[in-house]
């Protein structure tokens, strides 16, 4: 009896002695499985992600996405994950650029039917915008911004025309109080606009012309049609060597109907010394583009280029766009201007019509032969009001 007893208890011995194996076995196996899925699985990533961005860990969040966008390369969510980690790690220019990555997928997904993953158009402007403004990129943050602004994102824009914002408008640049106008005049705030750009001091011709455009613009909005003129005739007798006011007065008297005055103006600015005029005949003949009486028309989205466009003699630092655009949506065309097959800005064309951009570009200034590009990439038919974004290119202007 004794010896049977024995046997029982090794038996029951060696039974748990498998029992506990198995259980070790199957946590070592779970432990790594669990680490993936956290790591992986399509919530998961996204919940680690916004812990490590919690807790001030940022740079733990760029190889997680990575590894994500490799294998699911139109899930964009993971990319406003990677541009939070570069602002985050104080580089909001690359952040920027990350944010750009979506918008450059977009037309491919759509074409595809895919699904957009994570995307919210309104949300990718409004971050580009903050973003590009951080590294005081405030040209393009202004497009930017007037673009999320028509889109629903409006807190950005009214953070800039802010009472506490205001107190410290005096440390911005030139550049960063244009841009503030900018929004003021999108918000329809037209004092803060005023008030912005009489607090721009300087002796630069190519600053006075854009804030005396600008200061147009406002007129025009409040039904002032003759302060503007005014503004504009003044800045064109004070300032002849600049391209900007002359077109811009050029468009006021289109808007009037004075064909003569406007048609006048315009050949003036295209003689004006040290400019080029890029020709719209020098672009390229693709679906959706056509000229007419009025200029280049777009009517669909497509990727107007001129190469080998020579500069001339003189140095080329700035840009004019002169353009208009119909609304789909509430939300007004968008254009990107590429050099040489890189980006250069992006142009809204929100404002009186026809919008003139003018833009300093090239502070080295510009190569003495480019490629010149703008494309226009958010094309879209409203079938309830029947309302389509188009675009007419009026000039295109280096200087």
């Amino acid at each position: 009896m004794v010896i049977l007893k024995h046997k029982i208890n090794v038996a029951n011995l060696v039974l748990f002695g498998i029992m506990l194996v198995v259980i070790l076995s199957v946590v070592l196996c779970v432990r790594p499985l669990g680490n993936w899925y956290i790591r992986f699985a399509p919530v998961n990533y996204a919940y680690i992600c916004e812990k490590y961005l919690e807790n001030e860990q940022p740079q733990k969040v760029l190889p997680i996405v990575e590894t994500w966008e490799t294998k699911h390369y139109y899930d964009f969510r993971a990319h406003y994950y990677e541009a939070q980690a570069y602002a985050a790690m104080g580089d909001p220019a690359k952040a920027a650029d990350v944010m750009g990555t979506v918008l450059v997928k977009l037309p491919a997904a759509r074409s595809r039917n895919l699904p957009l993953s994570g995307f919210d158009e309104a949300k990718t402007y409004d971050l580009m915008a903050r973003y590009n403004w951080d590294a005081q990129k405030y040209t393009i943050a202004a497009e930017l911004g007037c673009i999320a602004y028509d889109s629903g994102q409006k807190d950005f824009v009214e953070k800039l025309l802010s009472k506490e914002f205001r107190k410290h408008i005096d440390e911005l640049p030139y550049e960063g109080k244009l841009a503030v106008s900018r929004f003021a005049i999108k918000a329809r705030k037209f004092q803060i606009a005023t008030d912005t750009l009489d607090s721009i001091q300087t002796n630069d011709p190519y600053v006075t012309g854009r804030k005396e455009v600008l200061k147009a613009h406002v007129a025009e909005q409040t039904d002032d049609a003759k302060t503007a003129e005014d503004i504009l005739a003044k800045c064109v007798k004070d300032l002849p060597a600049l391209p900007g006011p002359k077109v811009a007065l050029s468009n006021l008297y289109e808007r009037q109907k004075q064909t003569t005055l406007s048609v006048q103006l315009m050949n003036e600015a295209e003689q004006t010394t040290a400019i080029k005029v890029i020709g719209l005949s020098q672009f390229n003949r693709e679906a959706g583009m056509q000229i007419t009486a009025k200029g280049l028309a777009l009517s669909q989205n497509c990727e107007p280029h001129a190469k080998n466009i020579t500069t001339g003699a003189y140095r080329v630092s700035n840009l004019i766009v002169n353009a208009y655009g119909t609304s789909a949506l509430g939300v007004f065309p968008v254009l990107l201007v590429k050099i040489d097959g890189q980006l250069a800005t992006r142009i809204y064309l929100d404002g009186v019509s026809p919008t003139v951009f003018d833009g300093y570009l090239w502070p080295d200034g510009a190569s003495k032969k480019l490629d010149f590009e703008i494309d226009f990439i958010n094309d879209i038919w409203d079938p309830h009001t029947r309302t389509d974004r188009n675009v007419i290119l009026k000039n295109i202007i280096l200087y």
